[in-house]
């Protein structure tokens, strides 16, 4: 986790860090509370599954504690200049706009837009998190591409993220993410169901 350096920060400790962080780099391109639903669903059991385990609740008591803490532990990264360090990094590998979660998501068709996109983060966190193969990842969607950068930030491997047109030789980066900004190649082979998530809208247009 290099952009915390203070032994202090997120509570001093290797695994508070490790959450703090982690929540701080999703909720710079969700909101939140999908932040947190998203550690519960996918990093909390690759992070401390073997631990988890031998205290039967211990789970579901951590996803309590983030859920009501979850604004501290935000302003936490702000204290140490997360979301500017994000941004940097963003900065660098150029145009990639994605949907952030607002108040907006409360009307309809921003809800559909935005379970939309769930489907598509979901598979970047199977492919992420649960494979350990050094084939990229391909995707359509701006705002995987935005979680990897952050992801990286924090020390998650990540190899190189490009931004491809979809025309010519495909791009093969180590480990790396290929955001697909035309063409007709395969794309998201880990997604959600778009049915799953009662979504009755086609995808929306993930070229931004």
């Amino acid at each position: 986790m290099p952009l915390v350096d203070s032994g202090k920060a997120f509570g001093g400790k290797l695994e508070s860090k490790l959450i703090g962080t982690t929540l701080c780099a999703l909720a710079h391109n969700v909101s939140d509370t999908a932040a947190v639903r998203f550690f519960a669903n996918f990093f909390i059991d690759k992070l401390f599954g073997q631990g988890l385990s031998d205290y039967p609740g211990s789970k579901e008591t951590i996803v309590a504690f983030l859920y009501d803490n979850h604004r501290a532990i935000m302003n936490e990264g702000v204290v140490h200049h997360l979301g500017a360090q994000f941004d940097m990094a963003l900065d660098k590998l150029g145009s990639l706009y994605g949907l952030k979660a607002s108040a907006d998501a409360n009307s309809r068709e921003g809800m559909l837009a935005y379970q939309t996109e769930s489907c598509f983060i979901e598979g970047f966190f199977r492919w992420l998190l649960k494979t350990n193969s050094d084939l990229p990842y391909y995707t359509r969607s701006a705002i995987v591409g935005r979680i990897a950068v952050c992801l990286r930030c924090i020390g998650y491997k990540v190899g190189d993220i490009i931004i491809w047109k979809g025309t010519g030789r495909r791009p093969n980066p180590p480990r790396g993410v290929v955001l697909v900004m035309g063409g007709s190649s395969d794309t998201d082979e880990f997604m959600t169901p778009l049915n799953s998530h009662h979504v009755t809208i086609e995808p929306i247009s993930h070229y931004r």
